[in-house]
């Protein structure tokens, strides 16, 4: 079931939107437009969609908002509806990620237009699947601070796509999934092992702590830093959990898919 979280200034906001919501038999809630209420609403109900009013927060409850993962509100989630433009404010949006953005007044058809086009792109096959997990998974090393210059976070990625999408290869992390991955960039083992380590070093040094505490809540790790199978198992067990419906429609075909199929 698709749902919609609502956050008002005042009761009736939106009426008309809920009108529209209401007429395409969209489910809906509601709560304040505030950083607090939104993050509970969010934790509590697990909306697909979170429509927001910038202008009435600060900046820094909209950056909370985008890059705290255990809230279940990420930027692709979030549709801003603001009173008034300011530029620098909406600079801030594109930086975070939020590419929806409409001003008051608003055309209510439109934005269940834009619902109704997202309700309707689940994946239509795992090649498809698969490209859109290799976007999230961007989108949490994006929140930890990757840096592209980093080969580790490039392999920490395919070993997660690996895991994910290789059914044999779910134990075997450290014999066949670095050897394919030194294969493919042309390395060694030890040198992956390597790099791998040292992004998660940084990650647990500076990346975002509730990113962190999103990936990692599975594994306790006394406060150090988790060993490069922990971080990557955890993290493709955090991408599992967070698009469950989509790997239950494809587990047959991931149940027997092979090296040879992956594009990552």
């Amino acid at each position: 079931m698709y749902l919609v979280l609502i956050a008002q200034d005042y009761a009736g906001q939106h009426s008309e939107l809920i009108n529209e919501l209401k007429s395409a038999d969209i489910p809906y809630i509601t709560c304040k437009n505030d950083e607090i209420d939104i993050s509970i609403a969010a934790i509590q109900n697990d909306p697909d969609l979170v429509i927001f009013n910038s202008s009435k927060l600060s900046s820094g409850a909209i950056r909370q908002l985008c890059e705290g993962a255990e809230y279940k509100v990420q930027p692709q989630k979030l549709v801003n509806i603001y009173t008034y433009e300011d530029p620098q404010e909406l600079k801030l949006l594109t930086e975070l990620g939020i590419r929806e953005n409409h001003q008051y007044p608003y055309d209510p058809k439109q934005i269940v237009g834009y619902i109704c086009d997202r309700m309707n792109t689940s994946p239509a096959s795992l090649n498809d699947l698969m490209q859109f997990i290799s976007g999230e998974i961007d989108e949490i090393l994006l929140s930890l601070g990757h840096n592209t210059r980093q080969r580790g976070s490039v392999y920490i990625k395919e070993a997660v796509m690996s895991l994910l999408f290789e059914h044999h290869f779910k134990v075997n992390l450290h014999g066949e999934i670095y050897r394919r991955i030194a294969e493919k960039n042309g390395t060694t083992v030890k040198s992956v092992e390597h790099s791998i380590r040292i992004s998660i070093e940084n990650y647990w040094k500076s990346g975002d702590k509730k990113a962190l505490a999103h990936i990692m809540r599975n594994v306790i790790t006394d406060n150090k830093r988790p060993t490069n199978s922990n971080f990557i198992i955890s993290l493709a067990k955090a991408v599992r959990d967070d698009n469950a419906e989509f790997f239950n429609a494809f587990a047959g075909q991931i149940a027997n898919s092979t090296g040879t199929k992956l594009h990552i």
